[in-house]
């Protein structure tokens, strides 16, 4: 999809005054519709054609309200499930906003320092411990993908959790659960 918006929108040039919409176009399926110099461009959203009463009851069904200032509501947010990412010289690279995070080698401890990965800012990432045999000890540093934390946090148990937001050029705790 990113590429789609690359050719079929970022061609009209900069995006002020622009206006964005989802519409169930006949035929066509659900198509996000960018507004823009007084024309609509289309970026199909599914492939699947549905009737109006089809897209409002289905159970995925969300609405996103997007107000005048652009301040966007998502009723409920997929973070997207990125798997198992593995320390390796105490970094990882993210490639979804939730990951297993699991000690280099299986090893008893280990020290997460980095994390890399295409990001940008404002994009959420949740960590949590793959196995609570193993401890993950996040790292409160300074630098370029490092984290800045309310202190160390050490995920040790399976189902503990730390929710970070990217703010360049770091990473910034938002909460941990250390159950």
């Amino acid at each position: 999809m990113r590429e789609a918006l690359k050719t079929n929108i970022s061609k009209y040039g900069p995006k002020t005054n622009a206006a964005m919409t989802v519409e169930n176009v006949q035929g066509k399926g659900l198509q996000l519709v960018v507004i823009y110099a007084g024309r609509k461009h289309y970026l199909p959203l599914s492939s699947v054609p549905m009737n109006a009463d089809t897209h409002a009851n289905h159970p995925n069904h969300q609405k996103i309200n997007v107000s005048h200032n652009g301040h966007t509501d998502i009723p409920m947010l997929g973070l997207g499930n990125g798997g198992e990412v593995t320390i390796s010289s105490g970094a990882i690279t993210v490639t979804h906003s939730f990951h297993y995070v699991d000690t280099e080698g299986d090893g008893i401890s280990d020290d997460l320092v980095t994390i890399n990965g295409s990001v940008s800012t404002g994009q959420l990432l949740v960590l949590r411990a793959m196995n609570d045999a193993r401890t993950v000890v996040c790292k409160d540093t300074e630098g370029t993908n490092k984290m800045r934390l309310n202190g160390d946090f050490s995920l040790d148990q399976d189902d503990d959790v730390i929710t970070l937001i990217f703010i360049s050029p770091r990473w910034y705790e938002l909460s941990r659960s250390p159950n």
